[in-house]
């Protein structure tokens, strides 16, 4: 067999294996849709499995300016919070939204790319947030690393608690320390503690919680059980004290 068939044949399997990759993606990518919209049936809540258009891209009737503007509109609710505002090609799937628990949901697949000379990498984010009946100041609960140790041996300091173990452990900021110490009680320092979520950010009537990963109902559970849990431990003072008065 001569060499020019041999690198044909070469391609035509690379293509090959190609076109079953695809394949087997779009189908694990439509199951999960298929799950996802199960989940939110089940819990009274609306699912766009194309973020915030209701047909896929491609479809004849599917819009790239309008869906990009929509999506711009939307975005804007999130900035302050991370990972939003960063890079380019930022893009919302799989949205979940609606009310539940009492809360008002906003459940996504969240992307974004970063690109240096020729080289890019893209950033993949399971977004689970809900807005609430009052308002707290903006605090930022995550793990300690290194750098903040360092920060703090030349006096870059963050909230202390009682609990060294909590100390050691998160790295809390809050512009508003004092209410935030209201917030952040023993009861739901030792629920942090225990909890398996890491990253808290809160503003305004807003929580929100992320992970690097997609997706998945597990994941999504989990996240919303955390925040409902977390959530249900704020004083009723607190609450009665920072309530949104509605007219």
């Amino acid at each position: 067999m001569t060499e020019p068939i041999l690198v044909v044949l070469g391609l035509l399997a690379f293509v090959a294996l190609a076109v079953v990759a695809i394949i087997a993606s779009n189908r694990a990518a439509e199951a999960q849709r298929v799950r996802l919209a199960a989940f939110a049936a089940e819990r009274g809540l609306n699912y766009a499995p194309y973020g915030l258009s209701s047909e896929p891209p491609g479809c004849l009737t599917f819009s790239w300016s309008q869906n990009y503007d929509v999506q711009a509109q939307y975005l804007e609710n999130f900035l302050g919070f991370e990972p939003f505002g960063k890079g380019t090609s930022q893009t919302v799937r799989n949205r979940i939204s609606g009310e539940w628990q009492g809360l008002e949901w906003e459940i996504f697949d969240y992307s974004y790319t970063i690109s240096s000379g020729k080289s890019s990498t893209t950033y993949r984010y399971a977004i689970v947030a809900a807005q609430f009946g009052f308002v707290v100041p903006d605090i930022d609960i995550r793990r300690e690393n290194v750098f903040d140790r360092i920060g703090s041996w030349v006096g870059i300091r963050d909230m202390q608690f009682e609990s060294i173990e909590f100390n050691g452990a998160f790295h809390v900021k809050s512009q508003d320390e004092k209410r935030a110490y209201d917030l952040i009680h023993p009861g739901a320092i030792d629920y942090l503690m225990a909890c398996e979520i890491r990253e808290w950010q809160l503003a305004g009537r807003t929580i929100v919680l992320i992970q690097n990963d997609t997706l998945s109902i597990p994941l999504i559970d989990r996240m919303m059980g955390a925040i409902v849990e977390f959530l249900a431990l704020v004083p009723d003072y607190y609450r009665d004290d920072n309530s949104i008065r509605r007219a």
